[in-house]
């Protein structure tokens, strides 16, 4: 990842750039930016783990990987940073153009505890609760359904159609 950074950044700007103006997310795309966020987690808490065994190796005394700890510190911070971006392209299009990507909702809703590790996080807190507020607002909108019953069964969201029965309602 730290070979091209600043492509990853740059690309990542420039979507930031346009999120406020995103019209009819596809599904494919909308579930491909909560992968996005979900992959940069999943590398940043892989290198936290790294650094934490190397630091109890530090501690007892084992220095050999202690010259890689100012490597991976520069990694955490760039997968938080790429994380932050990420999630300030969500809450964009969730802010701006929220009726026109209804795609986007339901990728998030289906990936909804994704985002749960995150809700302490200083740098996350306040964009990952605004996620969680629409989340709960369109959850709680399934829940309820017709009539005051959940849609298909307490706590399930539906299954979201495949393009050829899409096409059929």
């Amino acid at each position: 990842c730290s070979r091209d950074v600043y492509l990853h950044t740059n690309c990542l700007a420039a979507m930031a750039n346009v999120a406020p103006r995103l019209r009819g997310l596809t599904a494919f795309a909308s579930r491909r930016l909560v992968t996005l966020f979900e992959t940069l987690s999943r590398k940043r808490a892989r290198a936290l783990a790294r650094e934490l065994e190397n630091s109890s190796d530090l501690v007892s005394g084992n220095a050999s990987n202690a010259a890689f700890s100012d490597a991976e510190d520069d990694e955490i911070e760039l997968y938080a940073d790429f994380m932050r971006i990420v999630l300030e392209i969500i809450n964009s299009v969730l802010t701006y153009a929220l009726p026109d990507n209804p795609e986007l909702v339901y990728a998030l809703l289906h990936r909804a505890e994704l985002f749960d590790a995150h809700t302490e996080h200083p740098r996350f807190a306040d964009l990952v609760g605004n996620v969680r507020g629409v989340l709960k607002h369109f959850s709680d909108g399934i829940h309820r359904g017709v009539g005051g019953e959940c849609a298909k069964g307490e706590g399930e969201i539906p299954p979201h159609p495949t393009p050829s029965l899409a096409r059929r309602f």
